[in-house]
């Protein structure tokens, strides 16, 4: 179950339009430059080998903690070591990851109060932070040796007009994956935009919408579009996927996402990687007959960048398996590093920034251009939008 925590890359074939010559710089982020100064030339050598060593260790066969029978375990097993990664992290490793949204919140000490349900939670959200910590800490390391290819890998350029999708989205795409930093009207904008250009070119063929933010006990295919559906977040991209024929289906499973999120827990479970992953894997279940039932169809999946972004635990694309897929990321300036640890080697020239931010309307578009570096990088295509706030 935990063996996709130790790979670092993964190869797919993907059709990729050319931005041209490379424009990307190897830079780092201001804060990045200052720790330069002080931490010389360390490597997570500590890191390296204590992943070597943790990955040979066995999985228990059941938590310690006794479960109870409503708890949504995936496969039963918790790793049956624990580690003080911290220490075994270089301090430059250390700084970076800790400072990312996947472990700016680590969980706090266990209660004495805490139900089993409580302690097995808290028990193998920490334990899956651990190896992530271990893995990314590998991740960095690659990154720093092999910078100059991975950041070639990559083609970015200012966006002044709107965008042609089609000129990205490959003919023959069966899952498209609409990631997003919540909260951004401008990025409801291109999803509609998106859902707009499919409908164009494939005027016959079904197009099904899956999106975290309804629950999967809303289907809308016929008739009006209900009240509390409309007025929830993102009603107005399901209002206009009815107007375009497209039907729209919730995946989100409201008693997981409650439980994990409940403040009598140990902690916020939702913005920790466990339990994103975990309702990930709930919603490939409740999509799994849609699948099956259209082989023909092209599926968008829009939701949350943390559960469509490749290089997190147990993305959507990854647990659906679909080679046939293409992720595009939405976000806002400045948090790329915040989200993904490679960032903070892997820069916007500053030209393009400066021109990017001239204009409200304006978009800067990055590319992966190879998709061995998918994994690492995330996403095929990024497109960062001004954010209103």
């Amino acid at each position: 179950m935990y063996k996709f925590l130790f790979g670092v890359l993964i190869a797919a074939v993907c059709f990729q339009p050319s931005f041209g010559q490379p424009v990307i710089k190897k830079t780092l982020p201001a804060v990045k430059k200052g720790l330069q100064n002080t931490l010389g030339n360390t490597r997570a050598v500590r890191a390296q080998s204590a992943f070597q060593n943790a990955r040979k260790k066995p999985l228990r066969a059941a938590p310690k903690a006794p479960v109870h029978p409503s708890v949504p375990v995936a496969g039963g097993a918790l790793p049956a070591y624990s580690l003080d990664i911290n220490s075994l992290l270089s301090e430059e490793d250390r700084f970076i990851i800790n400072n990312s949204a996947y472990f700016d919140k680590m969980p706090p000490a266990p209660r004495a109060d805490m139900t089993a349900k409580e302690k097995y939670l808290h028990i193998r959200n920490k334990r899956v932070n651990a190896l992530e910590k271990l893995v990314w800490a590998k991740r960095l390391d690659f990154v720093r040796k092999n910078i100059d290819p991975i950041a070639d890998n990559l083609r970015i350029k200012v966006q002044r007009e709107a965008i042609n999708y089609l000129n990205y989205i490959p003919q023959d795409v069966r899952f498209l994956y609409l990631g997003e930093n919540h909260f951004v009207p401008s990025i409801k904008e291109e999803v509609m935009d998106i859902l707009y250009q499919l409908r164009t070119r494939w005027p016959q063929r079904k197009i099904i919408l899956f999106t975290e933010f309804l629950a999967d006990t809303v289907y809308i295919a016929n008739g009006p579009v209900p009240g509390e559906v409309s007025r929830s977040y993102g009603g107005v991209v399901w209002e206009y996927a009815h107007e375009l024929g497209i039907p729209v289906v919730g995946v989100e499973n409201a008693p997981l996402w409650n439980d994990l999120n409940n403040p009598n827990n140990a902690e916020r479970f939702d913005v920790y990687m466990d339990a994103t992953a975990r309702r990930n894997e709930r919603w490939v279940q409740h999509m799994r007959p849609f699948m099956e039932k259209e082989p023909d169809a092209l599926f968008v999946v829009y939701a949350g960048g943390a559960h469509t972004d490749a290089s997190f635990t147990r993305n959507l694309p990854a647990l659906v398996g679909e080679k046939k897929s293409y992720i595009i990321s939405f976000d806002v300036p400045g948090t790329k590093a915040a989200y993904n640890p490679v960032f903070n080697y892997i820069g916007v020239p500053e030209e393009l920034e400066q021109e990017f931010l001239k204009n409200k309307n304006y978009k800067l578009l990055t590319l992966t251009q190879n998709g061995k570096y998918k994994k690492l990088i995330g996403f095929d295509l990024s497109v960062t939008v001004h954010n209103p706030q």
